[in-house]
């Protein structure tokens, strides 16, 4: 076979490849809508873990759902995932109300990375790190 002529099919196929994950959508990031959306995808991986007020970032990239005891449930999206997890106060590095609805929080565990969220507003930031700080 020419070798113009394998270039060209490799080329194609690559195109063809391409052109579908971009119709399809499969390229695209996910994001949290509501926070019924996310109360349901923790509920779905922890059933035991009850209902709460749920605060979502303002790019919907996480939400918090209030658990009692000063549990907080997180929904995180990865990529067009979701990841979720049960948190207390005694497995975070730290939390902290930075400055306009911006909170950064840290982990004891390494499988989980830092996060830095953005509320809305202020209020909102001030509830999540009330809630987490004993």
């Amino acid at each position: 076979m020419n070798l113009m002529v394998l270039v060209a099919i490799v080329a194609v196929g690559l195109a063809a490849v391409f052109l579908a994950l971009r119709l399809s959508g499969a390229g695209q990031g996910r994001s949290i809508d509501s926070g019924a959306e996310a109360l349901a995808v923790l509920q779905d991986e922890y059933p035991q873990a009850g209902e709460g007020p749920v605060l979502v970032s303002a790019d919907g990239s996480a939400a918090f759902v209030l658990l009692e005891d000063a549990a907080m449930g997180i929904v995180r999206v990865t990529g067009r995932h979701m990841a979720t997890r049960l948190v207390h106060p005694r497995d975070l590095r730290h939390i902290r109300h930075q400055a306009d609805g911006v909170v950064s929080i840290g982990f004891r565990e390494l499988g989980w990375s830092a996060m830095t969220i953005r509320f809305d507003d202020s209020e909102t930031a001030a509830r999540l790190v009330a809630h987490m700080t004993p």
